[in-house]
Parts: C-alpha cells; sequence; structure tokens
C-alpha cells in the first residue's frame, strides 16, 4: 500500500504557533504534522519557518478552518480600545469577550 500524499497548507511564525495549530487541526479531525521545527526547537536562528502538512483529502477542510483562526486572530481589538464584553445572563455581570465563563458566577458564555 502506497503512502498517502500530503500537502503543504501552512506557514507559521514560529513553532509554537505550528503546535497549536495541530492541535486546532486534530480537534476537528484533521490529522496534520508539523515540518521544519526542529532547527527551532535545538536554539538556531533559522529562516524555514514550521510548515503544516495535512492529507491531500483534508487540505480544503484545514485551509478552511487556518483561515477562520486567521480572522479571529486579526479581528482581536488594539491595545488602545477597550475590547468588547458581554452580559452574563444570570447575573448580568459585564464580562471581558477573552473569557469563555463568567467572572462572578462562572455561568458559560454559550451553552455547550
Amino acid at each position: 500500500m502506497s503512502e498517502p500524499e500530503v500537502v503543504d497548507v501552512y506557514v507559521a511564525a514560529n513553532g509554537p504557533q505550528a503546535h497549536f495549530l495541530r492541535g486546532l487541526l486534530e480537534d476537528a479531525g484533521i490529522e496534520a504534522q508539523v515540518v521544519g521545527d526542529a532547527l527551532q526547537a535545538a536554539g538556531y536562528n533559522t529562516v524555514t519557518p514550521p510548515h503544516l502538512w495535512v492529507r491531500a483529502e483534508q487540505a480544503k477542510a484545514a485551509r478552511d478552518l487556518l483561515r477562520v483562526w486567521e480572522g479571529h486572530v486579526n479581528d482581536r481589538p488594539s491595545e488602545d480600545r477597550t475590547p468588547p464584553t458581554w452580559v452574563c445572563p444570570t447575573c448580568r455581570a459585564e464580562v471581558d469577550a477573552d473569557f469563555e465563563l463568567c467572572w462572578q458566577c462562572q455561568t458559560p458564555r454559550k451553552p455547550y
């Protein structure tokens, strides 16, 4: 049996980001592999950033998910703006948008 074809779907900024994104993909059922981070982990400054590889049949789903992730990262408020908030449906406390649980009563932002 031949090896499944793999394709490069993403160039990460660094090793930690690549491994975070690999976990994100695997949580979505997409088997992923980080390639090219060994030299960075060993302390070498390399011009080659790590890449994420997936099976060819999962490439579209992987790229779509990574595009959504990039959109969320780019939507973060700048430091000079007040971050958005949400109101807890249980205790009506105002909670920063970065948090999924109310700081006061621990009610989740969205039902699970």
